[in-house]
């Protein structure tokens, strides 16, 4: 085995010794610490954490007696290992008790098939296929009841995932394989077919059908009835074969209708009882072998490029053009064809390019809205192999492909897309574990499951409404977010459309205003002229009265001036006379006396004179 883990703990269960190990995990077998009680864990391979997750997210709320129980799972810190813990079958598988080339006693058949469809049919009730019924996959508990095991994975030896670019993976077993579900389409019927070619194996020893490569497989389950049983079991009830072959049949349809059904026929043939009566219903309808939403189409139908691509061009005349694209594809991907098959292969994936990349497109979102990321993945891959343009997709999307402003190449908001549903696959097992909590009356934990898938994963939406029982807000998957984003920015072109009309319609009403204002101003202009035409003739009357009383009160004070003047003058002409007699009376008394009357009066004539001049040159 690979890495081992002796002595190491996960969860209650310590490690005891390997049991086995698959294609994608190892099994330990495992003691509880405080119990002792036994129990099996599995621990994935790095590489394989995406089908541990499957498988976990398929199987934990299958609750049945005949299907293997999950005690415990997580991922153990602090080095991030994923683990189940598994209820213990210690009387290994059914490959291990019979192994190949072994017939199996009828009776033991006829109880272990009614205990495998019991199985089958309550998870087909719960809309799960198992899609790898082989007998590694049936596990013996102490009782020797059949415990079926690892759902919607695959862990034996010669178990096998095969991929081709652009289609799902072709999950299973190629012997045990229904046709359709080596074209990628398993239905609940599928899982019947797988039980028909064990029913086959066990009765005679060898399988129906053997061959090496898978396009081998292909053409034996498509093309080639199964060999008569009789033949090889000469003895066997030909009732027995007839029910064993009506569940081998190559068409789903063709089968029974449910998987129960071939268990109790089987059982009633086995008996000898008459079984005209089960053989004569009619199988499952059409409509009810599509399971779940995978449109994964067929890879080759046929044993050589040459048949393929034959079987294209049919699917391509008929309209069937997911079918003939998927065939197409796998012609341009395989190795070692020749240049003329891989030309003609990419011209006509070129002529399906505008049919198929809105059909894509549709599914892609259809399966993020439904939940199912596995398909959303092998969806987005296919649109992104088709190449499309922004032209090609500008008349497909009502609703843009991401969130925020998306960029223009169209390429990086598909990988954007295909990023976000790889996201949510690998976050699964999450949603998975809060389901399981739920399922235990446990909201507490529940509720803090989903939180912290919200919070790795905020796309991851809520497929099966668990937020509304635990009174969480409810969870958006992408395109939910997507549509939601539209109408907050519908919401705000609107109130931003709103605000410009409110806006706008201001404006409108100011300029109105505006417009009324000069329109009054308009009509009473001219009476605003003549009332001001009028002021400025009042103030300037007042102001030609106001320099008209100036005036005449400037004159009468020249008047007054003059006339003050003159009176001066002539009381100065009297001061002359009186000096002038004054100096005649000194000069008549002569002596001292008129000595100083001579010079006061020649002072006081002076004095006049110079006055008088000064008055005269002032008047001129």
């Amino acid at each position: 085995m690979g890495q081992l883990y002796i002595g190491e703990r996960f969860g209650d269960y310590k490690v005891v010794r390997p049991l086995g190990e698959g294609g994608f995990a190892s099994v330990y077998l495992g003691q509880e610490v405080h119990k002792g009680t036994s129990a099996a864990i599995k621990l994935p391979k790095e590489q394989q954490v995406h089908d541990f997750i499957n498988e976990l997210r398929r199987t934990i709320l299958l609750q049945h007696p005949n299907i293997v129980k999950i005690l415990d799972f997580g991922i153990r810190t602090p080095d991030n290992t994923a683990f189940i813990i598994m209820e213990y079958a210690p009387n290994g598988s059914f490959r291990e008790k019979y192994p190949r080339g072994t017939r199996v006693p009828l009776d033991v058949v006829v109880t272990a098939v009614k205990q495998v469809a019991s199985a089958l049919q309550y998870a087909h009730d719960q809309r799960v296929i198992h899609r790898d019924v082989k007998p590694e996959n049936l596990l013996l508990n102490t009782r020797n009841m059949v415990l079926l095991s690892d759902f919607g994975i695959a862990t034996a030896s010669r178990t096998t995932i095969n991929t081709y670019a652009g289609q799902g993976d072709i999950i299973g077993t190629y012997a045990y394989m229904a046709p359709e579900q080596l074209k990628g389409r398993p239905v609940p019927a599928s899982d019947q077919y797988s039980l028909a070619i064990m029913v086959y194996e066990w009765l005679c020893g060898e399988p129906p059908f053997e061959a090496r490569e898978y396009i081998q497989w292909h053409y034996l389950h498509e093309k080639v009835p199964p060999p008569s049983l009789r033949d090889r079991f000469p003895s066997l009830s030909p009732a027995v074969e007839q029910v064993v072959l009506r569940a081998l049949a190559k068409k789903p349809e063709e089968r029974f209708e449910r998987v129960e059904t071939f268990a109790s026929a089987l059982e009633q043939a086995a008996r000898g009882e008459d079984v005209s009566s089960v053989m004569s219903t009619s199988g499952p309808t059409k409509q009810s072998t599509q399971f779940h939403s995978s449109p994964d189409f067929a890879r080759t139908p046929s044993n050589s490029i040459e048949q393929l691509f034959q079987e294209g061009v049919r699917a391509q005349a008929n309209g069937n053009i997911e079918k003939a694209f998927h065939i197409w594809r796998q012609v341009t991907t395989t190795s070692g064809v020749a240049e003329r098959y891989s030309t003609t292969a990419r011209n006509r994936i070129r002529e399906l390019r505008t049919q198929m990349i809105p059909l894509c497109l549709k599914q892609a979102r259809e399966a993020n809205m439904q939940g199912h990321y596995q398909d959303e993945i092998r969806l987005w891959e296919d649109v992104l192999a088709l190449e499309p343009s922004a032209q090609d997709l500008a008349p497909l999307l009502k609703l843009p492909l991401t969130l925020g402003k998306a960029t223009s190449n169209i390429t990086q908001n598909i990988q954007e897309r295909l990023k976000i549903a790889q996201q949510n696959e690998q976050s699964a097992w999450m949603y998975a574990g809060a389901q399981q909590f739920i399922h235990n009356k446990d909201s507490a934990a529940a509720r803090t499951q989903l939180q912290m898938l919200w919070q790795d994963a905020p796309y991851y939406g809520d497929p099966a409404g668990l937020s509304k029982a635990l009174g969480l807000p409810a969870a958006l998957n992408y395109e939910q977010a997507i549509a939601a984003e539209q109408v907050r920015l519908e919401q705000e072109r609107v109130e931003r459309e709103q605000l410009e009309r409110e806006r706008q319609e201001q404006e409108r009403r100011e300029r109105e205003r505006l417009g009324r204002e000069r329109q009054e101003q308009e009509r009473l202009a001219p009476q605003r002229r003549e009332r001001e035409r009028q002021e400025r003739e009042r103030r300037e009357r007042e102001r030609l009265g106001r320099e008209r009383q100036e005036r005449l009160r400037q004159e009468q004070v020249i008047v007054e001036q003059k006339r003050n003047d003159r009176i001066a003058i002539m009381l100065m002409v009297v001061g002359l006379v009186v000096g002038c007699g004054v100096v005649v009376i000194g000069l008549v008394l002569g002596g001292i006396l008129g000595g100083i009357l001579g010079v006061v009066g020649g002072v006081v004539i002076v004095t006049l004179l110079v006055l008088i001049a000064e008055k005269l040159h002032k008047d001129s």
